[in-house]
Order: structure tokens, then sequence, then C-alpha cells
């Protein structure tokens, strides 16, 4: 298969068609119908021994006849397009001819044959359209008959050239077990014999010495020299790629263009086209386990004059004689971290000797392929073959740089609030049924003076009774905001009261929905919502949650009073997934009364707080080591532990912090040094945190492109998420350690944020996501852990204008940016500081300053 396929030896099957309808040798038959496919041959099934003998001594047998046509118009020309497809009586769609630049007419030959043979079918009836691609006329449509059997042989088409055209062939044949081949062949003009050479590389040798032809694990690298042309006329060399069932094929990076490896007058141009990993085992439409290793490469020549010359030809893939799992470099695969995406290697076949090598590294060199030998551009650039080098190099695209790519070139200037790690905002909602809950919530509230929060620029507080949502103060004012907290002892508002008393189920979502609505993304908050039955607070709609609340920095904090017997209650999972997406968390009391989460909420609100461990646990004996370097809070959230609640859980060095007649578990720990938990939690299931305050806080954002500096994407399924991210002290080492991801990092120069870290694996579930940073600091590793939210879809989701939907970010229109498009650019004006409005100058106005005001 890959000598005649390589070698471009036309092989061609002559049989007697009644002695082929007589014979019942079906697996030889096939095997003589897909090698003459795959040759670019014909399996001609006719008359052997009749002819036109009327007018002897000129008369012929039919053989001489089909011969005579194909090796004189067929074979010593050059091979324009070729299709192989599945006889079912519809239109077979070629693909496009381009005869651009071209002038006059070409000359061309239509040859066609279908097999097993139909023995009430006599001839071959094809109808062929040129259908022009451009404004122009298109030939009219040409019908080829032929009745030498079950090959078909037209004569010469004229067709103008200097444009494309589509092709359709439409044939007469019904059976759906047969295959037809088509070949259409462009003749040669005076002087345009130039010659096509065709090797496929071996990698091992450094690309040094040919194969036979492609190999799974080698891939197809050919080398394409062209001699009998004009040097100087070549302008670039494009390639494509077809199936077995001629669908197009993406290579590598989506670059389809050959690189000159040397040229020379006599010698020729001699090219490089990128690596093209085939697949030995195809999934054919045609059924047909001979053509499982079939491509088609089409080669489209530009001059320097804008013509295109095509050529066509084809190539088998063959499996490889050593499993690839002997020659990965790297462990095998498990059935987590298998991929069949580009970012790692290629599609598995169902071989029971093959399987796919693992090659995603966090560290260089970033490689891909089989067995792990390509370079990986980072999704940033394309391949290239540097002669100096013998070997394919990453040439990147423009805002990139880096070996492999993964450094971005920052273009755009930071918000003043990317990298800002304080709370910014402050919102504490009040959820109640009846005047005592609000009492008791209000009671807590005021243990603490929240008017000494000078970190924070907004506040706002509201009180949410069945439903019945007001705001209390929204404001930039901490003495203000102090001021209503302590008014509300006193403020119950008597029209409230028919709405209260029933316990009727709150929506969070509607609750988290209006409390975030009037912050920008990007500005980090903390966010209480303290409601006291237990049982009321529900997730209507987990995904609609996971839309409000993507891409904020608003970190929900939920409280919640038990039941009257302190058991599990039913909405519990869903709450608690839904604070878990932002960073936040669930702790249920006894009473407020005595819980002390007032000084602790106040405590995290004033501070640079970061996550140093935040996982689910269930169902099993809790025995964890935590690395913190500066003082830490620890909760646990957690439904019916077990536990006496006046003791606790085994926390060391830690104190539990609420009084000891309460169950919430929130412990003060103190550090530098290491947090101790134990627990039996075999019949629980729990949310554990550890929260340290003003230690080593991250700065980060979700990033589209690693050379962006602001909030520019909102991760959904099967997509990478990027982060960009630093560290305000500068003799921190960072390292991406995010479990499952092979996260590729990179530090880059002239950017806000010096860091950026992008998973090499799609993410598959909705819900919670997060990275993991390791940072090194005096011979000391603290973990980090960023939770971000993954959602099914960003589909109308996008906002200001019809855009579409672009990976893990809208497409905006002019002055909007941002993952949704919802963040002004400010034409004439600037951002406000919650970066979602403008501050237009006096002469224009509107929501993105760009239109002309009254004043100008």
């Amino acid at each position: 298969m890959q000598l005649v396929t390589s070698k471009q030896i036309r092989v061609n099957f002559y049989i007697d068609k009644t002695l082929y309808q007589t014979t019942a040798d079906n697996d030889r038959f096939k095997f003589y119908e897909q090698v003459s496919a795959i040759s670019d041959g014909h399996f001609i099934i006719a008359d052997v021994n009749k002819g036109d003998f009327s007018s002897q001594p000129y008369g012929y047998l039919i053989p001489q006849k089909i011969y005579a046509m194909l090796y004189y118009y067929s074979f010593p020309h050059k091979l324009a397009m070729s299709k192989i497809v599945s006889v079912k009586g519809a239109p077979d769609d070629l693909g496009t001819l381009d005869l651009s630049g071209q002038t006059g007419n070409r000359d061309f030959y239509l040859t066609a044959s279908y097999s097993p043979y139909i023995n009430n079918v006599n001839s071959v009836v094809l109808f062929v359209t040129f259908t022009n691609k451009n404004p122009g006329q298109s030939p009219a449509p040409l019908t080829l008959i032929c009745g030498y059997g079950n090959i078909g042989c037209g004569g010469v088409l004229s067709i103008p050239a200097g444009t494309a055209y589509d092709v359709t062939i439409i044939n007469t044949i019904y059976d759906e077990n047969s295959t037809l081949t088509y070949r259409l062949w462009e003749h040669w003009q005076d002087g345009e014999e130039y010659r096509i050479k065709t090797e496929y590389m071996n990698f091992r040798d450094e690309y040094r010495t040919s194969l036979p032809g492609p190999i799974y694990d080698v891939g197809a690298v050919p080398k394409l020299t062209l001699t009998q042309f004009a040097v100087e006329k070549i302008d670039k060399v494009g390639i494509e790629f077809y199936d077995c069932n001629g669908d197009y094929v993406y290579t590598f990076d989506h670059y389809n263009y050959a690189t000159v490896v040397f040229n020379d007058s006599t010698c020729g141009t001699a090219f490089m086209v990128n690596p093209f990993i085939c697949n030995f085992a195809q999934t054919c439409s045609l059924e047909r386990e001979i053509l499982q290793g079939f491509y088609t490469t089409k080669y489209m020549i530009k001059t320097t004059d804008n013509t295109v010359l095509e050529y066509s030809t084809n190539f088998w893939c063959r499996q490889n004689k050593i499993a690839l799992n002997e020659q990965c470099p790297n462990p095998p695969p498990t059935s987590e971290t298998s991929t069949t995406s580009e970012a790692s290697t290629v599609p598995s076949t169902e071989s029971s000797v093959d399987s796919v090598c693992q090659c995603l590294t966090v560290d260089e060199p970033h490689l891909r392929g089989p067995v792990c030998t390509v370079p990986d551009c980072s999704k940033n650039g394309y391949l290239q073959f540097d002669s100096s080098k013998n070997n394919y190099t990453c040439q990147c695209k423009d805002g990139y740089n880096g070996t492999f790519c993964e450094i971005g070139i920052c273009s755009n200037t930071a918000s003043r609030t990317a990298k800002d790690v304080y709370y910014r905002t402050f919102t504490i909602a009040i959820v109640h049924s009846n005047r005592d809950e609000f009492n008791n919530i209000v009671a807590e509230l005021n243990t603490v003076n929240f008017g000494t929060l000078d970190n924070i620029w907004e506040f706002n507080v509201f009180t949410v009774c069945n439903g019945n949502i007001k705001t209390r103060y929204f404001g930039t004012s901490k003495v203000a905001f102090a001021a209503t907290l302590n008014s509300l002892k006193n403020n119950f508002d008597a029209n409230l009261l028919d709405y209260c008393g029933s316990d009727q189920s709150i929506d969070f979502t509607s609750v988290v929905k209006y409390g975030v609505q009037s912050f920008g993304k990007e500005i980090r908050g903390l966010f209480w919502i303290a409601t006291h039955n237990s049982d009321i607070i529900e997730v209507d709609s987990i995904m609609d949650f996971y839309y409000v609340v993507q891409g904020y920095k608003q970190e929900l904090f939920l409280t919640a009073v038990f039941g009257d017997d302190g058991t599990q209650f039913t909405n519990f999972n869903a709450t608690l997934e839904a604070v878990r997406v932002t960073g936040g968390e669930r702790i249920d009391f006894m009473s407020y009364a005595g819980s002390n989460y007032a000084k602790y909420i106040a405590k995290l609100a004033a501070s640079e707080m970061s996550l140093n461990y935040f996982e689910i646990r269930s169902y099993s004996n809790v025995d964890v080591s935590i690395e913190i370097e500066k003082n830490a809070y620890l909760t646990i959230s957690n439904y019916n532990y077990t536990s006496d609640e006046k003791s606790g859980v085994p926390v060391t060095p830690c104190s539990l912090q609420p009084s000891s007649n309460t169950k919430a578990l929130v412990y003060l720990c103190t550090g530098p040094g290491s947090i101790s938990l134990t627990a039996d939690m075999t019949d629980s299931f729990a949310l554990i945190t550890v929260r340290v305050i003003n230690g080593i806080t991250p700065a980060w954002i979700v990033i589209n492109e690693t050379n962006q500096d602001n909030l520019e994407a909102m991760p959904v399924l099967n997509t990478y998420p990027s982060i960009a991210f630093d560290f305000m002290d500068p003799t921190v080492v960072p390292h991406d350690t995010t479990p499952d991801s092979y996260a590729r990092q990179a530090q880059r120069d002239n950017c806000a944020f010096e860091y950026t870290s992008t998973f090499q694996l799609p993410v598959t579930n909705v819900g919670y996501d997060y990275f993991e940073i390791t940072v090194e600091k005096n011979s000391n590793n603290y973990k980090k852990i960023l939770p971000y939210v993954i959602t099914d879809t960003l589909e109308n989701r996008c906002k200001n204008g019809n855009v579409t939907i672009a990976d893990a970010k809208c497409t905006c229109p002019d002055h909007w940016s941002g993952p949704d498009c919802s963040r002004p650019i400010c034409e004439y004006g600037f951002l406000n500081i919650m970066q979602n409005a403008c501050y237009c100058d006096l002469t224009h106005g509107g929501s993105t300053c760009s239109a002309t005001s009254l004043l100008g």
C-alpha cells in the first residue's frame, strides 16, 4: 500500500466481465478494487474479446481502447482531483478546483469506475458541473457516458481559467454496496511539465532519510521537491490533507504552508511540510478495511503572479511496528488524564497494542505527537522547519514569544483594580421570616463596629423577607453603613409584617443577583448572606446561579441556624456548592447569639485574605497537614458532624472561636507553621477551609489569551482556562501545581501580572474548579487555591451587541470589552472605580462616552 501510493504507481486491474460475474471471490475482488482506488488507478470490469472490427485493419478490442484512453489522456498528466465515494446516486462534491491566476483554457480529462459490478448496468453515466465560485459564467454541465463496462472515460474538457470552481458529479449507479472512484486529470501545457517528488522523512534520524511512507508513530512528514520550475516564481506552497471519507483533516496549529529547506536552480526547490499525524485505523464510511490508512494530499503552488497550480497525491498510513507504550518518554496516561485533544497527542486507536503517549508536562520541553517528538506552540504559533537545526521550531504569532510561544507580550494596560488584593466591597443581606429572626441576626451584627473597615470603597446592606427585597444602605460611607446597622435594631418595618412569618422558601440565586449587580466584575468583595431558618434558603437552578456569579470576585459567606433538632437539612448541599465556587463558605449555628461570627467576618473584610486549603471531604477519615505563613482561620462547613458539639474537631495549634455552646466550627490558628486536622467524617460531609490573614496573597484574573492583563474570560466546558497572577512580594517563587491539568506556567516581562498559567487539558465538568499555585519563600512552600466556576456555555449571555462566541470569551462590538462585553471602553472619558461605567468629559456622553453631548 505504501509503495503504490508513495511512488505514485497507477495500479490498474482488468478482468473480463463474464468471468467477474461468474466468480464469487469477493475478498480478492475487494482487494483489487481498493488497491486500484488508493493508487489512482482503476479496477476495470469489461469485455476482453469484444470490440469494433468492422473497420479492419483499424479495428480495436475494448481493452486496447480503454488503455489507450488512460495512458494517453490520463496517467501522463497531473492529477488535479481524486475522490473515492459510496455510490448512492446523490451528488458527489469533489471539492474546489482553483485555476486562479491562470489564463486561457485548461484541458481536463475525467475517468471514473465503480465496483462491485452490477449485472444490469452496462455503462457509466455521469453528470458533471463546474460552478464558478466568483462572479462570472460557469461552463455548461457535461454528460459522460461510456459503455465499456464499469469504467467511464470522458472526452477532453476545456475549462476557462482565471477563477475557482466547485466540482460536483451526479452518477446513475444506485448500489449501496458499491464504491465509485473519480479522477480529474489536468493536461500539461507546452513548457509546463514541472516535476513533483514527494518523500516521507524519518524524524528518528533528524529527517535525513526517507521512509516507504508515513507511519502512525512517525507521522506524515512529506518533503516536496519541485524541478523544472522557475524558482523565482514560487511564492508559497499550501497543503491540505483529506481522510478516507474525503473530509478535510486539520494539521498541527492549523498551519498549512510548507517551508523552503533548499533552493537550487539545478536540483530544484525543496519544501518541508509540517508534521501531520495520520491514523492507520480510520472509520471510513465506505466500510472497506483496506481504506483505513488512506489519505489524500492536495498541494497548492502559488506563484508570484498569483497563479495557483494544484496537484493531488495519496499516501497510506501504516501501523507502527513498536507499540506506542514502549516508545513513550513519559509514564502511560491514566484514564483521568488521557485525552484526544490537540493539546496533547492524537486520537487513540482501538488497537490492543497501541495507546496514546502522555506528552503533557508542566516544565519544558513542551512536546506533542504520538511519541512526543513535535514541539507544542501553546496555541500561540505554528511550526516551521528550521534548516539550521534540522528540526521543527515554533514561529510565534504577534503578541507572543518563547521557545514554545508560551509567553505573552502585553499590549493593553491593566485596570487600576486588576491587581488589588483587598476587599473593596462589603455586602450584608439579612434573610428572615419574622421579627424575632430579624432581631437575632441584627443583634449579632451589632457586636462589631463595621465602621473601622477603611479598605472598603462601597457598602451595601439589604433585607429579604419571603422574596421582598429592600435596600437599607448603599454607598461609600463606612460611618453611614455602621449607623444603618445600628438603627436596624429598632427599625423593623411594620409594612413588612404582612409578608413575613410563613417560612416561605427564598431563591438563593435572586438574593445573590440583587447583591452583586451594582459591582464591577474585577472588584473583590465580601458578601455575607445571614439567614435564620436553614431550610428556607434554596437554589432553584444551580446553573442559573453559576451564570450570575461567574466572572465576579464576590466571595459568598452564608450563615444559617439549625432546626430545633439540629439534624441535617434539605438544601445544605446545593447552597454549599453554590458558595464554594465563589471561594466562600457556609456555616450553621445553634444560635446567632454567642456565635461571634460577625467578628470573624469583620476580620476577613479588613484583611488581605488568601486560601491555603479549600477541599470538600466526605464520608472518610480526615488527617491533613496544612502549611500557613501567617495566622489563619480554619472553618468546617458541615451538616451532621457527630463529634460532641462542645469539643469540636481536633485542630492544632488552633482554638475554637465561637463560644462552646454553639456548633459553628471556626478556629483561629497561629502561624507560621503547620496545622494538623484529624476527624472522623465517615458519616459526614464537609467543606474544610483555611484562610490566611495578611499573608502571601496572590492577585489574579481569568484571561482568554496569555498576552492579556485584564479579566477577559469566563471558562466554559471544553475550554482551557488561563489566569494571569502575581505577588506583591518579589521574593516569592511560584509553581503551578494544579492536579490533573498539566498547567503550563510562563513568566512575562512588561506586564502588570508577571505570570500566566494555562490548563493543557480541557475542563469537562461544570461547577467548581480551581488553580493551585505553590509559592516558595524562605525554603518553605505554601499552597494557594484560586477558585472559579465553569459553566456550560456563554450563549445568550453576551451583552451590548450582536456578538458571537469565541472560546471562553464573547466577541465584543466596538467600545465594549470584558468576557461578556459588559465593561465599557470610554472613548472620551475613563472608567469608574468599579470598572462598570464611564465618567465622560464635558463634550461627550453615552454609556461609552462616544456620543457628542449638547455641550460639544
